[in-house]
């Protein structure tokens, strides 16, 4: 218990607290408005991190959740459920954030905790469905007159003709059969559009 107190304190002290709420207040506020008090001893790992987090669901206390649990209970579940329901967010939040993350790349160490994350894990059925689905045709032409006549950057086009360059004459053979049949779809299914 002494650890993880001290680890508490080290964290909120060095300003890297996990919970962003609670170390904004301990800035604001200062060590000698927080006590730390012991609730209650459990005796086993598993035992205490699911009392913990029943005793936070209780309190309602928005300093601390405990990312350690790794199966939500379900009364807590269901209660974050509810509040969520019919709630959207704020386009101009979502423009925020979209702007915000623009241009980002993950670093090495990122992609490598991501990778390790998702290695073994089986995707639901959803993400299979989703994963597998092609676009109507309808869809592949509105997508395509959306990019008509829009101009490519420079760094585009060389890194389509470098692609280009670095394919074999079967492979270059293999994509052009499939624009030519791509191509008489779409001049098609424009046809079948105008006539009706």
């Amino acid at each position: 218990m002494p650890q993880r107190m001290c680890c508490h304190r080290g964290n909120l002290i060095a300003n890297r607290h996990h919970c962003r709420h609670l170390q904004l207040s301990w800035n604001k506020h200062g060590a000698k408005a927080f006590v730390f008090v012991v609730l209650e001893v459990v005796a086993s790992y598993e035992m205490r991190m699911r009392r913990e987090q029943e005793l936070l669901d209780a309190s309602r206390i928005s300093f601390n959740s405990n990312r350690l649990v790794k199966v939500m209970l379900p009364a807590t579940a269901l209660a974050m459920g509810q509040s969520m329901k019919g709630r959207k967010r704020d386009p101009k939040a979502v423009a925020a954030t979209a702007a915000a993350h623009r241009g980002m790349k993950r670093s090495a160490e990122t992609c490598e905790r991501i990778r390790r994350a998702l290695t073994g894990r089986i995707a639901s059925e959803k993400e299979r469905a989703n994963h597998f689905r092609t676009h109507t045709a309808a869809s592949r032409l509105k997508m395509s007159m959306s990019r008509k006549g829009k101009p490519l950057s420079a760094e585009h086009r060389m890194s389509l003709v470098g692609m280009w360059r670095r394919r074999t004459s079967e492979q270059r053979a293999v994509i052009a059969d499939k624009i030519r049949i791509s191509i008489t779809r779409t001049l098609a299914l424009k046809r079948a559009t105008c006539q009706s």
